[in-house]
Parts: C-alpha cells; sequence; structure tokens
C-alpha cells in the first residue's frame, strides 16, 4: 500500500479511507476489470454482422487483451490468499462467456428460418 499511495501522490490514510483493506482495493480492481471486458464485448456484439467467425475473432482478440494484462502470479496469488476474490474472478469470467459467447452461438450462427446450432441454454 505504500508504494502504491506515492504511486498516486496520496497518503495511506487518504488510501484506507477509499479501500479500508488491501482486499477491498483488490476486489476493486477486479470489478472494474470485469466491467471493462464486458463493456467491450457488448460494443463487439453490438456491431456483430451475420460474419460469424468475425465476431467471434474480435470476441476472442478482446479477451486476449485483456487477459494479457494481469499475469499469472496475480491469478495465482489470489486463488490462494483471498479465494473469495478468486471465486469472484471466476463468476464474472464464466458469466461473460455464458452470455457473450451463447449469443453468438444461439443468435448470430442460426439462420432466422433455422433452429440454432446449439439449442442449449446458456
Amino acid at each position: 500500500m505504500d508504494d502504491l499511495a506515492v504511486e498516486l501522490g496520496m497518503s495511506k490514510k487518504t488510501l484506507y479511507a477509499h479501500f479500508p483493506s488491501k482486499t477491498a482495493l483488490i476486489e476493486a480492481v477486479i470489478r472494474q476489470k470485469m466491467e471493462s471486458v464486458q463493456v467491450d464485448l457488448e460494443k463487439i456484439m453490438a456491431k456483430q454482422t451475420s460474419d460469424v467467425l468475425a465476431t467471434l475473432h474480435a470476441l476472442l482478440a478482446c479477451l486476449q487483451n485483456h487477459t494479457t494484462e494481469l499475469q499469472p502470479a496475480f491469478f495465482r496469488d489470489i486463488r490462494r490468499e483471498t479465494p473469495e476474490l478468486f471465486a469472484l474472478v471466476q463468476a464474472k469470467r464464466r458469466e461473460n462467456i455464458q452470455r457473450t459467447f451463447g449469443q453468438v452461438l444461439t443468435e448470430v450462427a442460426a439462420p432466422a428460418s433455422s433452429a440454432p446450432i446449439f439449442p442449449y441454454p446458456f
């Protein structure tokens, strides 16, 4: 927290006024990151076309860009030190993937006149 406060140009007291613990700070970062991923995925889906491969490529590129910002050590540490935050990451990841890729598989990939290519709900 010392290094972060210095980098942000504030005192530790001010930092702790906004985030009562390191866990609360990490949770806020995770929630913000997951919201950013969701917004970016929704932007891609809003521009979707009948080109399923292009849509899938754009979605996967988006996820790759976001995941490269967080190092594997970060996930290893939160899994070990704060399992409740790791569970939050897993739940949000699952929710984003199911919603977005489920939409592609059921709406974009299937012609309007035929049954969905993947008839199982996500």
